[in-house]
């Protein structure tokens, strides 16, 4: 078995390009130093926190810096750095592990913080490196960097790096086995990442008392270089959710963990040439941002994802709660598979290191906060790692045994095998001379065969050599033929151009003919104006002067016809609203246009009849004796019957009250509206004290009322809504 990897190599693919650093001495701490940094985190949960600087976006919009950071006491201070929260918001301070502002840099960070953790799984412990905090507030750059730069890359690659380091550095009897594995939680469920099924297959969470919580049917790839693992994680990373919100463009969408599993194998220290095995598992946990909706704005897909995330990270915050609180009985791991799965990293055998995030614009206070409170919480909570020692799903043991049992099998087969690779050199010796004779058969046919086809050959070359000579003579031919055709066409087309050209220049002579006879006319007319002078002899002057008249006495008329259209559209402004449209329709049926005298004339109730081409008036019936008024036909009819109905009742005729109109003015209550709606009146018949007719009674023309606008209107008197005038 290889020192650096494993007995089966991983699956080829093409990889691109990773930079490589070189390093000249080992930028993190010793192994002693790693050992006094695992004593330190196996008792409690390591808290640290990382602040952003502030984003562009923020700059732009006047936002300003809220936090404060002691690196020396690692404490953190946030407060209402622009008011804009309420006094209760009060400045708040916290204290972890370490603290750490926008001038850490991404070595620094590996150096202090997760360099112990991958040096204990390195030594046997599991190890669990976790990402916390609000959506856009740096966890991705912090766990995974960027890839063009290495001084650039976050936690994961710094931490693949160091694993392949420490297997180069180690004993020559030692052998390591490294396997990865992918996945994340979107929306609840649990999707594989390099597996190459793409449509998203769910899979199972399950449990075993051995190994504890683990996912059914999750790839686990072998490799054996750091290009073979980064590839893997650049592979995860496409296959990852992102979306876009209001507060990051490329907001991860969901939960994922990367889990390095190393299985050492080397002596044991007693020398009696068993193998010892120690398998430790490390976990890189990037956990997607908690949201709120008046921030991201997030609709549709986003807005279930958004649910999902903050419902996973409350039952984080509950399973923190509750290791904290030493009077809990109950620890809720099975509200959410991402706790399952972080069960051993909180509280259990695990070396674990919270990383949380904060961004320190001021519009973030209450986040931030939040933030902080739970990282701290965090800080109590107890773990107990312990090595694994020779586990019993150590896949390198199964390897070993594999390895020493064939080894068995050769050792008691060598004299059969010594035997049978005789025997196969002497099969190799008799093919290779079988081989030869039969070349030599070959060569010597192929010299007859080629002796007696040699005449045919050259014959058969002759008559090849006089077709294909031919068939070039023809194709030059139709060559030239083709030749003198495009010559013909090309020659045909310069005529058509120079014809063309001929007719184009015709015309423009004839153009500048006429040019110059529009030109001579021009200047005679100029001529003409400057003396003053048409061709009728009359001073233009005079012309000017007539038309000025004729122009003015034409404006006059417009601005009497103008008048006049007003005074008509007041009249009918007053119309359509002081007047009834039912008693509008009355007196137009009783008027008619007279032509000859262009005016409306008013029809006498002797002359108005029910056809308005029957100009022969109406005659009364005949009064009856001993009645108090005439009585048509009908009524008479009815009275004979006995009717009470009082319509057909003569005698009552005049006792009977008139019925009123409906009333259509309405009452003004209120000063303001009473006085707007008397000013509207005012400007409709300020323009009416010189109104002319425009109807005339029997034919006889009589001028209108003058309508005088009375300073001030009395006041309608209040009735009811259902009185009448």
């Amino acid at each position: 078995m290889g020192r650096a990897g494993t007995p089966t190599p991983s699956q080829s693919a093409p990889r691109a390009s990773t930079p490589t650093r070189v390093l000249t001495a080992s930028p993190f701490p010793s192994s002693a130093a790693g050992r006094s940094l695992i004593s330190d985190c196996k008792e409690r949960v390591q808290v640290v926190v990382r602040c952003r600087p502030l984003s562009e976006r923020e700059i732009a919009a006047g936002h300003k810096s809220c936090v404060l950071i002691d690196k020396e006491r690692n404490t953190v201070q946030v407060h209402n750095a622009s008011g804009r929260f309420s006094s209760e918001f009060a400045s708040k301070i916290f204290t972890f592990d370490r603290a750490y502002d926008e001038s850490c840099t991404q070595r620094q960070l590996y150096r202090d913080v997760a360099y112990s953790i991958v040096h204990s799984v390195m030594c046997g412990y599991n190890g669990t490196v976790l990402a916390y905090g609000q959506t856009a507030s740096g966890k991705t750059y912090t766990m995974e960097g960027c890839d063009y730069c290495p001084d650039l890359w976050g936690i994961i690659p710094n931490a693949f790096e160091h694993i392949f380091n420490h297997i180069r550095q180690s004993q020559s009897s030692d052998s390591f086995l490294v396997r990865v594995s992918y996945l994340e939680i979107y929306n609840e469920e649990i999707h594989d990442l390099l597996s190459p099924d793409t449509n998203g297959r769910k899979l199972e969470l399950k449990e075993r008392p051995e190994t504890g919580v683990y996912v059914k049917n999750l790839t686990s790839l072998s490799v054996n270089s750091f290009a073979d693992i980064n590839h893997l994680l650049m592979v995860g990373k496409r296959n990852r959710a992102v979306g876009a919100t209001i507060m990051n463009q490329d907001s991860s969408r969901s939960h994922s963990i990367f889990t390095v599993t190393v299985e050492t194998s080397s002596l044991a220290p007693q020398g009696n040439g068993k193998m010892h095995v120690r398998v430790g598992k490390l976990n890189l946990v990037d956990l997607a941002g908690s949201e709120r909706l008046a921030k991201s704005g997030a609709t549709g897909e986003r807005f279930k994802e958004m649910t999902k995330i903050n419902w996973s990270l409350s039952a984080l915050a509950n399973v923190i709660s509750a290791l904290v609180d030493g009077k809990a009985t109950h620890i809720p791991y099975r509200d959410s598979k991402l706790t399952r799965l972080l069960q051993d990293s909180l509280g259990g055998n695990t070396c674990t290191v919270m990383i949380a995030n904060i961004g320190p614009a001021d519009y973030n206070y209450e986040e931030s906060v939040s933030t902080l409170r739970y990282a701290h919480r965090a800080k109590s909570i107890r773990n107990k790692p312990q090595v694994n020692e020779d586990p019993k799903d150590a896949i390198i043991s199964e390897f070993q045994s594999e390895i020493q049992r064939l080894k068995a099998q050769i050792q008691a087969s060598q004299p059969e095998i010594d035997v049978m690779r005789r025997l196969e050199s002497l099969e190799q010796e008799k093919l290779m001379v079988t081989e030869q004779l039969q070349q030599y058969k070959e060569k010597v046919l192929e010299a007859t065969t080629n002796q007696r086809m040699s005449e045919q050959a050259i014959a058969c070359l002759k008559a090849d050599l006089e077709g294909k000579a031919q068939i070039q003579l023809e194709c030059l031919k139709a060559e030239k033929e083709r030749s003198e055709e495009e010559k013909e066409k090309i020659i045909t087309q310069l005529l058509k151009q120079l014809r063309e050209m001929e007719h184009q220049n015709q015309e423009l002579s004839r153009g500048k003919e006429d040019r110059a006879l529009l030109e001579s006319k021009l200047k005679v007319l100029e001529e003409k104006l400057i003396r003053g002078t048409n061709s009728g002899g009359k001073n233009v002057t005079e012309q000017v002067k007539q038309r000025s008249q004729d122009l003015a006495s034409f404006g006059h008329a417009f601005e009497e016809q103008k008048l006049f259209n007003e005074e008509c559209q007041q009249k009918m402004i007053e119309m359509e609203r002081f007047i009834p449209p039912e008693e509008v329709a009355k007196i137009m049926q009783k008027m008619r246009w007279d032509d000859d005298s262009e005016v409306w004339i008013f029809r006498s109730s002797h002359s108005y009849s029910r056809n308005s081409t029957d100009n022969v008036p109406i005659q009364r019936p005949a009064s009856a004796v001993g009645r108090s008024r005439p009585t048509c036909q009908k009524a008479l009819q009815f009275l004979a019957q006995g009717t009470t109905n009082p319509r057909y009742l003569d005698e009552n005729v005049l006792k009977l009250e008139l019925e009123s109109p409906e009333r259509v003015t309405f009452d003004y209550c209120d000063p303001i509206d009473r006085i707007r709606a008397e000013s509207q009146i005012h400007q409709c018949l300020k323009d009416l004290d010189n109104g002319n007719a425009y109807f005339s009674y029997d034919s006889r023309p009589s001028p209108l009322p003058q309508y005088r606008s009375s300073p001030s209107r009395p006041k309608s008197a209040h009735v009811s809504q259902h009185a009448r005038i």
